[in-house]
């Protein structure tokens, strides 16, 4: 015993090192410090919404404050309740503290930070992935190694997780802890026994990527770990008894954790447009049915790839299934039922989920099911390679491995059909002389050399001509050098020759509006701000990409843009337009990635906050958004108002009073009103039912006016109003966080000690 331990340390340590080396060998380009020689992930998403919201999530963090509302984008947004701000998600704030201890958190050194934060995720995805292939893979020590680095390669590297989540933060660091959660739950029922330490891993391993910020990926993994706690318990004879209370062990410890995070979400998501546009139709959009080509040769038919996890990692998952191998038909059964899922309303598969399973009603996007699959298939996949090494040969000459010849014959059959449609793009580029045949010709090309080399290689193994350690490092090999060679160009096209740290620099056209000290404003960055670098430039921008966004909010939207401008007290304007539909002024020219534009200063901006004296009563949200929008209703004077206020409003308002805004942070701002009469604070402020207000130190109730902002009834003379961001779900989630996460301590506290003291006894 002692010397098979001895052995498999150094062994699964140097299977760790390559996968580590391979890791820095797919990355060196972000990696390298030659400018250049260095790339960086292109703007979009990417910048647009992760980095801009990190910048300002470090920029408050530094502070000592929790971010939890952000004012620089829609006017106001419920920063912490957006779950892919990802606020309390463990490795962001471990990147967050550092890029606060190193350097300045600007936008160049964030875009750096979040791109190493991406790899490193990368690489923890690989190392899960082997860890549980270890554990399932015991029957042979080298071929057991070989197959759950394998695995992991393709877990890893194939066309899922360096598809578009590179690009997707929230995507990407919710889905890397699945195999991590298979792990626990499988050590959890490795005995007769459940091994309730295991359940809680699992558990707080869920917590974990709940925090991602990315739930549809987290409720796959969910139902993934459900799915193999049911397995494993029919496979132990475990009771259904233990069953269900190892389910709801694991799933109130995950929920329980991240309910801080969940909670205001879910409070969140039922006031945004997308949940009020939901229905079937637009949510069950998913791949188109020909996307299967993607198992064979990546790029073909789309951009991304995310069904591709290589010609050998195909071979090898159908060779697990057709031998049989152990858990083999569970995992391609989940992969099926995913790959069903992933072409949403184009088969009946997504219908009977939407219809019949929670949470699938919840989420657009069907396609992102390519996760479960890129998950099973790359643990098939390391069950396939570790099956075919344990049938090699053991020495030259010996008897030949016992490879199924139907196999090989449907292997040869395969490669046969990919030539034949080689040969014909070749013959329409002949025709065509187009680039883009070109381009599938040179993928399909490859994918055939790939092929070949795989027949192969299983003809050496088989016939006993490669024997000792180089079958598992030639297949190991084949395996890296085709995903590295499609996928790391596939990623590579969403890479830029510009360096990080150079990234988002601002705009001079922005600087005048920077520049700007006098009071509470906003601006439309239509153009020259765009997605959310109002986080960056420090301006608060009444526009934003997160794809959450109230549904209020978003009607408010579609309002003339000068009356837009005025119930958002935008004061400056950035548009490619000369000449704007309310008085303005040019004060500076630039261009952003669309043009020409120019910035406006409204002469005669509507303050932040004001007192009105006129009430406009509409009975629901469609009459508000009218009067809204009616120009004879003056905005300076009036509120509209879905209930009456009940308050004495002058019939003379010619001797009007005054607000001034004492001071002004993301989740609190005072206001000093003086009147000679009872009148209305009007503020625009994005009201999302969280805000709190009191009038000289006692409550006073929030008025839902201008459709999707907020006011407040003043009396007569002077008075401090002092408004606070205080949601209760947020409380709430909180407590319920922090009570788990005490419990959870406790409770392995106490099972460790257990299992110590049973162990003592038991001697």
């Amino acid at each position: 015993m002692i010397k098979i331990v001895n052995r498999r340390v150094p062994l699964d340590l140097l299977c760790v090192l390559l996968l580590i080396t391979l890791w820095l060998l797919f990355f060196w380009r972000i990696f390298t410090p030659n400018a250049a020689n260095q790339l960086s992930l292109k703007e979009g998403d990417f910048s647009g919404q992760f980095v801009a919201w990190a910048v300002y999530q470090a920029q408050r963090l530094g502070a000592g404050q929790l971010p939890i509302w952000n004012p620089y984008n829609n006017s106001g947004h419920p920063f912490l309740a957006d779950t892919q701000s990802a606020v309390f998600y463990p490795p962001r704030l471990i990147t967050l503290m550092l890029v606060n201890g190193l350097t300045k958190p600007t936008a160049g050194s964030m875009y750096n930070a979040l791109q190493l934060e991406m790899a490193a995720h990368v690489l923890l995805g690989t190392l899960f992935m082997y860890a549980l292939l270890r554990r399932l893979l015991t029957a042979d020590l080298r071929a057991g190694c070989a197959g759950a680095l394998i695995g992991a390669l393709i877990f890893g590297y194939g066309g899922y997780l360096t598809g578009y989540p590179p690009l997707q933060l929230a995507v990407l660091e919710a889905g890397i802890w699945l195999p991590l959660m298979l792990l626990a739950l499988h050590e959890a029922m490795r005995a007769d026994r459940l091994d309730w330490r295991w359940i809680v891993a699992a558990g707080a391993a869920l917590g974990i990527s709940l925090h991602a910020g990315h739930p549809q990926t987290s409720l796959q993994a969910i139902y993934v770990s459900c799915a193999y706690l049911a397995y494993r318990s029919w496979q132990q004879k475990y009771s259904w008894r233990t069953f269900a209370a190892a389910l709801i062990t694991f799933g109130a410890i995950g929920g329980g954790l991240a309910a801080v995070q969940l909670l205001p979400g879910w409070v969140f998501s039922h006031q945004t447009a997308r949940n009020a546009n939901f229905t079937f139709d637009s949510q069950g959009n998913g791949f188109p049915l020909y996307d299967i080509a993607q198992f064979i040769v990546p790029g073909i038919v789309s951009v991304w790839s995310p069904l591709y996890f290589g010609v050998v990692g195909l071979a090898l998952a159908l060779l697990a299934v057709w031998r049989r191998v152990s858990g083999a038909l569970f995992w391609c059964g989940c992969a099926a039922i995913a790959l069903g899922l992933s072409f949403g309303h184009n088969t009946i598969i997504y219908d009977i989920f939407y219809l019949l399973i929670p949470g699938f009603s919840l989420f657009r996007g069907q396609e992102r099911a390519a996760y479960t699959v890129a998950v099973c298939s790359a643990v098939l996949a390391g069950s396939g390679a570790s099956y075919l090494l344990q049938q090699m040969p053991l020495a030259q000459n010996a008897t030949q491995a016992k490879l199924p010849d139907r196999y090989q014959t449907v292997l040869r059959g395969t490669l046969g059909v990919t030539a034949i449609v080689a040969l014909i793009f070749f013959m329409r580029w002949q025709l065509t002389e187009s680039g883009a045949e070109l381009d599938k010709l040179m993928l399909i090309t490859l994918s055939l050399i790939v092929g070949g080399l795989l027949i192969g290689l299983l003809s050496l193994i088989n016939n006993g001509r490669l024997t000792g350690h180089w079958p598992h490092l030639a297949l190991i090999g084949l395996v890296a050098f085709e995903l590295f060679t499609f996928n790391r160009q596939t990623i590579l096209t969403d890479y830029d020759a510009v360096p990080a740290l150079d990234r988002l620099k601002t705009p001079l056209i922005v600087q005048p509006a920077q520049a700007d000290h006098d009071g509470v404003f906003r601006v439309d960055g239509q153009r020259g701000i765009l997605e959310n670098y109002g986080n960056i430039y420090g301006l608060m921008d009444i526009r934003g990409i997160s794809p959450l966004r109230l549904d209020r909010y978003e009607k408010l939207l579609g309002l003339p843009a000068g009356r837009l401008w005025q119930l958002l007290a935008v004061r400056y304007v950035f548009t490619d337009n000369n000449a704007l539909p309310i008085p303005s002024t040019v004060i500076a020219t630039g261009s952003d990635p669309l043009g020409k534009i120019n910035l406006h200063k409204l002469d005669d901006p509507i303050p932040f906050a004001h007192l009105v004296y006129r009430t406009w009563i509409a009975a629901d949200d469609s009459g508000a958004l009218n009067a809204l929008g009616d120009p004879n209703i003056d905005l300076r004077q009036t509120v509209v108002l879905t209930a009456d206020p009940k308050v004495a409003l002058p019939v003379d308002t010619s001797n009007t009073g005054s607000a001034q805004v004492l001071d002004y942070a993301p989740e609190s701002f005072t206001i000093k009103t003086s009147s000679a009469t009872p009148a209305i604070l009007d503020l625009s402020e994005v009201n999302d039912g969280g805000w709190q207000a009191t009038l000289d130190g006692q409550p006073v109730p929030i008025l839902s006016a201008n459709l999707a902002l907020m006011a407040i009834v003043v009396p007569t003379g002077d008075h401090v109003v002092q408004v606070r961001y205080q949601p209760l779900a947020l409380t709430v989630g909180g407590m319920i966080s922090g009570g788990m996460l005490i419990l959870v301590s406790l409770g392995m506290i106490g099972l460790s000690v257990r299992r110590r003291v049973t162990s003592v006894l038991s001697k």
